[in-house]
């Protein structure tokens, strides 16, 4: 049975809990005042990176963690993770 995926829209209330990040990452985000899935795909990657302290492993492990909850899909990444966005990182 195929794994179903939901939309964005779906995700637009869920709190970041749901990405089940790990603590320094989450509080990375909740310190910038990024509480729900939504925010975050609001989000460009220059400024997700503008977050003090972000690096490349945190912003690997929202994405992955977007995937494996199923916000995103990995042929289909939305907001600070689509490809045409430019590398912003540190």
């Amino acid at each position: 049975m195929a794994k179903r995926v939901r939309l964005w829209a779906e995700g637009d209330d869920a709190p970041l809990a749901r990405l089940d990040l790990g603590v320094r990452t989450y509080n990375l985000l909740a310190q910038s005042n990024i509480a729900f899935v939504g925010q975050l795909l609001a989000l460009r990657k220059a400024e997700l990176f503008g977050i003090r302290y972000f690096t490349t492993r945190d912003y690997e492990e929202v994405r992955i963690g977007l995937i494996e909850c199923g916000f995103m899909k990995p042929e289909r990444q939305l907001g600070p993770f689509r490809e045409d966005e430019g590398h912003g990182a540190k």
